[in-house]
């Protein structure tokens, strides 16, 4: 099995006070960590590459940040590529965010949520009579169980885009 790591690097800027914590970053190697960090600051101080180098003190492996991540799922294997998509969409995606979430809102008689439901990825959560129009069926939240949210977790890629 292999071991699959977000590895964690602290960035320390000039305007970090002595007693700041240093902001972390994830990415595969330095070199990336650097970039990521500087696309950051542009963004936050909206201001040139050159100023965002510049304002990096230190820039350090931080192993004790480290995210461990799951390996991928067996049941992973054995669904369709359409419901993989439904179960990490409800976990929220393949975001760095990714676990925010742990539900699906759709019609009560969906046939992908119904057949998630019967693989024990999903229980069945409130229904709601949202009838409208031509729209004559109710919703209910399909909530993910322990299980569909470790197979959404062993989907998560390493390094995310934010």
């Amino acid at each position: 099995m292999i071991e699959r790591i977000r590895r964690a690097w602290a960035v320390v800027t000039t305007s970090h006070e002595p007693h700041d914590p240093p902001s972390i970053v994830f990415a595969p190697t330095r070199s990336a960590a650097r970039a990521l960090a500087i696309a950051q600051m542009r963004d936050a101080w909206d201001c040139t590459f050159m100023a965002a180098a510049r304002a990096i003190r230190s820039l350090r492996r931080a192993p004790e940040s480290d995210v461990q991540l799951p390996p991928r799922h067996a049941l992973a294997e054995a669904i369709s590529p359409k419901l993989l998509d439904i179960v990490v969409h409800a976990y929220g995606g393949k975001r760095l965010g990714a676990g925010n979430r742990e539900h699906f809102y759709t019609r009560s008689d969906d046939p992908d949520l119904l057949r998630l439901v019967e693989l024990g990825l999903f229980q069945l959560g409130a229904e709601y009579d949202t009838r409208r129009g031509a729209d004559t069926v109710p919703h209910r939240y399909f909530l993910l169980t322990e299980t569909g949210k470790l197979v959404a977790a062993g989907e998560q890629p390493e390094y995310p885009h934010a």
